[in-house]
């Protein structure tokens, strides 16, 4: 056949090749194979030495072409393999592209053409050259070269129209091979979405009552084995009773306007007989009268979803009725302040009705007195979003009067972090104000009264030591005279002047005690805090107060561990140990030294001051740091019942600790712990 072509006169020979050409794109089965066929065919046709076809591509907005197949006759080189026509820009040709694009074939003698294209051709031995637009959808897609490699050949007008035929025949070949792709992929979308939604597809034809069902909605309603005709009126049957009516006369209004599309949910039977919810949505199609010809749609099983729907509506319900019935306001917002929810409990602290609040600024609801307020709680909680801000407000209720109220609140956060409103509680905290009032006004009372107290108490300290002083003061005077008197009667006078002296001390030292204790309660005793090696504190107390006084026994000293610095006041830590050393040497006669235990621990130190006496009896226990009490087995023993009230005080002041173990006749161990 082409050998045939290539005996006809030029122009015929042409007319044919495009003619077979053609037949061969319409007979397209493998396009590598069809393009290499077309390109061979008009090579011989045209006669000429190459024929090939270019493909253009861009790089970012410069065109680019791209050889895709070549003919070449016997004897001229094959170009399809250099890497120089790849990517090559249409640039080597001033105005190749646009002339190309405009729809006008480029061609001439390859002496008379600019560089570098001149040269590019002369490489393939190219004398006379044919470019022939391939448009696509009004595009450039490339185009069909010719080149003639033996003489500089002079393309007649009708010889290029025939040629140009051909490329608009193989525009149109790609133009609808690029439609058959994008239908075939376009159906393999629409199938692998019917597979992914699990949706059941439907279509009736209402002229001729055809009825079409895709596999996945027979799976999908149990009918799979059916072989029966579906038409619309056995498909509304299958209709819950309780929806059939609803649903008809919904579809007959949907067709008869045929605009849009319909949503509608219904329940439709099983063939296993039970039924099943639906979400159905359909398009109508109208004749050219306006009569529905066709409707076509697709249903899925939405029963999963409509149980969801029923058990949340009565978790809401149930939770609603539990939210209703708390005694603290729940409230939401937006993100301006806007009231979106309250419960109950809402009225009864403002006298507002929910719905006469919701949509509402909530600062609206404040008493005038609370809104300076609100700025700076929402300062706090623009800056902590995610914690809940404690602010108490005064609300003005309905009727005038001010609430007092507790808002505990923070910000609802979107997933990007924006705030788009506010949650919360607010609870009435008239009661727990009014509290705070009275407990405000005891607590004044009570310091009116503890300054009375201190003050009776120095001005009783003070009224007590002169007559005290005076008392003193005339024992020595009678002394004094005694001093010439008889010995037996001096002898008989000091055993009664000895009881006096005993009895001004003991009476002295109360005075001190009360004093202390009175000076304490009243807040009036400052800690004068320092850095104090304990262990030399108490070697010097001994050394002091213990080694010539009236008991021989001189407690013995025990240090563990190694030597720190406690930051205590001197003063008041000394007599502590004192008072403790005292009481140990007081009710331990006849027995063994007491002992007085410092030991050093990582963050505390302890004192411990034991002694071997007495004890304490097991119902004395709980009372023993009681003002004026005294245990039930001292005896004619002296003191105040005082003493340890006040050790307790200071140790206390000091943020330490004092207990003790004591067991009858077995000794008693008072434990001091101070912080390091």
């Amino acid at each position: 056949m082409l050998k045939e072509i290539q005996s006809l006169h030029p122009l015929e020979g042409t007319l044919l090749g495009v003619a077979q050409a053609s037949l061969q794109l319409v007979r397209y089965q493998d396009f590598d194979q069809t393009i290499a066929s077309v390109v061979e065919i008009m090579g011989k046709s045209a006669q000429v030495d190459r024929c090939y076809i270019f493909k253009n591509s861009f790089d970012q907005e410069n065109p680019l072409m791209n050889q895709l197949v070549e003919w070449a006759s016997e004897g001229v080189s094959i170009q399809i393999e250099n890497p120089e026509l790849q990517g090559l820009p249409y640039a080597i040709y001033p105005d190749l592209y646009q002339r190309l694009k405009a729809g006008q074939a480029v061609y001439g003698a390859v002496a008379d053409c600019p560089e570098p294209f001149k040269s590019i051709m002369a490489e393939q031995e190219i004398q006379a050259f044919l470019f022939l637009p391939i448009l696509c959808k009004n595009e450039l897609w490339g185009f069909i070269g010719y080149d003639a490699c033996q003489e500089e050949r002079q393309w007649e007008a009708a010889e290029i129209s025939a040629l140009q035929t051909l490329a608009n025949a193989f525009g149109f070949f790609i133009e609808n091979l690029q439609l058959r792709n994008e239908l075939e992929e376009k159906n393999k979308q629409f199938d692998l979405a019917l597979k992914g939604s699990k949706d059941g597809i439907w279509d009736i034809n209402l002229v001729t009552d055809q009825t079409y069902v895709s596999q996945r909605w027979k799976q999908m309603f149990g009918f799979e084995e059916t072989t029966f005709t579906w038409t619309y009126d056995r498909w509304l049957d299958l209709i819950h009773p309780d929806d059939k009516q609803r649903v008809d006369e919904n579809l007959r209004a949907f067709m008869s306007s045929g605009t849009g599309t319909n949503d509608i949910e219904y329940r439709m039977r099983h063939g296993n007989g039970h039924y099943i919810w639906v979400l159905s949505r359909s398009a109508v199609e109208l004749a050219a009268d306006g009569q529905p010809v066709r409707i076509a749609g697709s249903d899925t099983d939405i029963t999963e979803r409509k149980i969801h729907e029923q058990v949340l509506g009565e978790n809401e319900r149930q939770y609603r009725n539990l939210v209703n019935n708390l005694r603290e306001v729940v409230f939401e917002s937006d993100a301006q302040g806007n009231i979106t929810f309250l419960n109950q409990s809402w009225e009864q602290l403002t006298g507002y009705t929910v719905a006469e609040s919701l949509g509402k600024q909530g600062r609206l609801f404040l008493a005038p007195s609370a809104l300076p307020s609100v700025q700076p709680t929402l300062d706090k909680m623009n800056r902590s979003p995610h914690t809940y801000t404690n602010v108490e407000l005064q609300y003005q209720h309905k009727s005038g009067k001010v609430v007092w109220a507790e808002v505990k609140t923070k910000r609802i956060l979107s997933p990007t972090g924006e705030t788009i409103g506010s949650t919360g509680t607010i609870v009435d905290i008239i009661e727990r104000k009014k509290a705070e009032e009275d407990t405000a006004r005891a607590i004044e009372k009570e310091k009116e009264l503890m300054e009375l107290r201190s003050r009776f108490i120095m001005m009783a300290s003070h009224e007590f030591r002169t007559p005290l002083a005076t008392i003193q003061s005339s024992l020595d005077i009678l002394r004094i005279y005694l001093q010439t008197a008889d010995e037996h009667l001096r002898q008989m006078c000091e055993k009664h002047f000895e009881k006096m002296g005993t009895e001004i001390h003991r009476v002295g030292d109360l005075m001190n005690d009360i004093l202390l204790l009175g000076k304490m309660q009243a807040g009036k005793t400052k800690l004068q805090l320092k850095q104090v090696y304990l262990n030399e504190l108490i070697v010097n107390l001994l050394a002091h107060h213990y080694s010539n006084g009236p008991d021989p026994r001189i407690p013995r000293f025990i240090q563990i561990g190694k030597p720190k610095t406690a930051a205590i006041d001197e003063q008041l830590i000394t007599h502590c140990l004192m008072n403790l050393l005292s009481n140990a040497l007081k009710f331990s006669t006849g027995k063994p030294a007491p002992e007085i235990t410092l030991q050093f621990k990582r963050k505390k130190v302890e004192i411990l001051v034991r002694d071997y006496g007495i004890g304490i009896h097991a119902s004395d226990k709980k009372r023993v740091f009681e003002p004026f009490f005294r245990g039930s087995n001292v005896d004619q023993t002296p003191g105040t019942g005082l003493g340890l009230v006040v050790v307790k005080e200071f140790i206390d002041l000091h943020g330490g600790k004092i207990h003790f173990n004591s067991h009858r006749l077995g000794g008693t161990t008072f434990i001091l712990e101070l912080p390091l």
